[in-house]
């Protein structure tokens, strides 16, 4: 069955398209150095074809452009190539210039639309082999679609059944025979062979016999093994059968409700179809782009890593490059973000205006008509004392003694000694770049603190990408100091 399909173009992945689960990223970038000199120097217009694994590889360059598909061991070339022709043809149709596929457009939807038309056109074969009269045919009708049954000669039909939004040709053995000849051509060209017995009825030789022919006839198909009749009492347990047949077998109950969903369940868990996106995918990517946007680029790139893993265990590759090259730019801007954060920090704040707490009261001077309405100030009165009686003085209540008076010396004028001034207290000697830019500004009568000295100078340095010389400091101290004083 037709698997995968990439398209590259000047050496980029411009498209890429997965059916069923075929290389992991890690044996696609092996397939990649493989092929690198072909894509790099191709030899135009050539069809080239090799078994890679367990698949097989198909690939071609036209017109500057390099398809590449990966298919079953069981398709044949000439099928291929004639598929190959056809995407080469509708994709030059709807794309003149081969990059504008990597946008979602309409012509990219419509070329989605015709790959799922061309997988079919491989008709990729699932064919149910057992027993007689263990539930083959009841299989087929339960898968079927509306379309009428094709008779393959007059042992088999054929029923187009979709599993996962995939046609596969379902084929229903009609003899009643389990050792006919006939099988062996019913079996080959398989992409997918369901083997099915009852657990309850079962003979292990025959359940080998089937097993053989399906190694002789199809062995590079799945094989898938179906315990049916699991709701019967006496069936026997799936991992017991398992043991004697070497080989993995799951079961079933053709009676169950839900039955035709876990046969398609099944089926495509058999043929390793790709799984639809969890339904949380589209959540995540929504989550990732708010937080990118609101510059939280740390939760932004986890989510878009936890995206790219889903898209590798899921093999869907078409996002995995898109994603990738996000956090590649998240990354830088993350860096640049914080980058800006630290300078920010470092950078000398000027220092907040002087704002008083205590309101100042101011009165106004009073006018000449305040002065007219002023009261007169209000007297109060002295308390007197009782007059006392005066005493005269007599002559000998007069009595002045007057010392004899030495004879003096002309007075000398006293000669005054200079005093020492006072020593003035030794400058401190900077031993620091930031303590010299702060004795500097307090000369030239600034202020500034040690720790802002060591800012400033900082940022001078982050901007000189240098050290400061003592002329540079000398300068800083004069400009800050005259700015002070402005």
């Amino acid at each position: 069955m037709f698997r995968q399909l990439y398209l590259f173009y000047d050496n980029n992945t411009i498209f890429s398209h997965s059916y069923a689960l075929a290389f992991d990223e890690q044996q696609f970038k092996k397939i990649n150095e493989v092929l690198r000199e072909y894509i790099e120097q191709p030899v135009p217009n050539q069809f080239f074809h090799r078994p890679y694994s367990n698949f097989q590889i198909f690939y071609t360059h036209v017109s500057g452009v390099f398809y590449l598909i990966i298919a079953d061991l069981v398709d044949k070339r000439e099928y291929i190539e004639e598929v190959l022709d056809k995407i080469i043809k509708k994709f030059q149709e709807l794309f003149p210039s081969p990059s504008e596929i990597t946008a979602n457009t309409s012509s990219r939807s419509q070329f989605l639309d015709f790959l799922n038309e061309i997988h079919y056109e491989l008709h990729p074969k699932i064919a149910i082999i057992g027993p007689v009269g263990v539930g083959k045919t009841t299989i087929a009708e339960i898968l079927k679609g509306p379309e009428e049954a094709r008779s393959i000669m007059n042992f088999a039909q054929s029923y187009k059944v979709n599993i996962s939004n995939l046609y596969f040709d379902l084929w229903d053995f009609q003899m009643k025979d389990n050792f006919s000849p006939l099988w062996n051509n019913f079996v080959r060209g398989s992409d997918l062979v369901v083997l099915i017995f009852d657990s309850s009825n079962y003979n292990t030789k025959t359940i080998t016999h089937f097993i053989n022919l399906r190694n002789a006839e199809a062995k590079f198909s799945k094989i898938l093994a179906l315990a049916n009749k699991q709701d019967l009492e006496n069936a026997e347990e799936p991992a017991k059968i398992q043991n004697e047949l070497d080989l993995p077998v799951l079961g079933i109950s053709l009676k169950d409700p839900d039955v035709k969903n876990n046969l398609i369940a099944v089926l495509a868990d058999g043929l390793n179809l790709k799984k639809e996106l969890p339904a949380e995918f589209g959540q995540l990517l929504k989550d990732a782009e708010d937080k990118a946007h609101k510059g939280v680029f740390t939760e932004a790139i986890s989510n878009y890593r936890k995206l790219v893993q889903i898209c590798k265990d899921y093999q869907d590759f078409s996002y995995l490059g898109t994603f990738e090259d996000r956090i590649k730019e998240l990354v830088v801007l993350k860096k640049e973000k914080e980058k800006k954060e630290e300078l920010e920090k470092r950078k000398i704040k000027a220092p907040q205006q002087i704002q008083f707490s205590d309101k100042v009261a101011v009165r106004t001077l009073p006018s000449l008509g305040d002065e007219k309405k002023t009261s007169k100030p209000s007297v109060t009165p002295i308390e007197t004392t009782k007059p006392t009686k005066k005493r005269k003085l007599t002559a000998s209540d007069i009595k002045i003694k007057i010392p004899p008076q030495p004879q003096s010396k002309p007075e000398e004028t006293p000669t005054l000694k200079p005093q020492p001034k006072p020593e003035a207290a030794p400058k401190p000697i900077p031993k620091t770049q930031e303590e010299k830019l702060f004795y500097l500004i307090q000369e030239k009568n600034g202020n500034l603190s040690l720790e802002l000295c060591k800012q400033y100078i900082e940022k001078m340095e982050s901007n000189l990408q240098r050290p400061l010389t003592d002329e540079e400091l000398q300068k800083a101290a004069e400009i800050y100091s005259t700015k002070q004083t402005i």
